[in-house]
């Protein structure tokens, strides 16, 4: 019987030393878990984090977009009302052309009467002699 309470104690104690090792192993184990869980945390803090700068970053983008479409737009206005000024300008300098033509057409048409006029008041003045 002795050497049957003396195995059972052998077993009991190899049975405490195993459940000692079991429960190292457990609480080794827990800690890495907890760790593990930590890290999972702080991943998805860093991924919320990388989701709102990208939700903000899509909102400039759009606000940027939609001011260059702006900026086209008054380029494009820009550019049409410039057209039109140059042809209106160019429709000026054309009708200024043609004004200056008439005005020479009768300064030498004046011109030319008052040589006639010169000529006949020789004429006129050689005859009194």
């Amino acid at each position: 019987m002795e050497q049957k309470l003396t195995k059972y104690q052998t077993q009991v104690e190899k049975t405490k030393r195993e459940l000692q090792i079991t429960k190292e192993k457990l609480a080794g184990r827990d800690k890495s878990l907890t760790e593990l869980t930590k890290r999972r945390s702080s991943a998805r803090n860093s991924l919320d984090k990388v989701k709102e700068q990208k939700l903000h970053t899509d909102i400039e983008i759009t606000k940027l977009r939609s001011f260059k479409l702006d900026l086209e737009k008054k380029l494009t206005d820009a550019v049409a009302k410039i057209t039109n000024l140059e042809k209106q300008l160019i429709v000026n300098v054309r009708n200024s052309e043609e004004m200056e033509r008439k005005i020479l057409i009768k300064e030498i048409n004046i011109q030319n009467k008052e040589q006639e006029v010169l000529n006949k008041l020789k004429a006129l003045l050689k005859k009194d002699e």
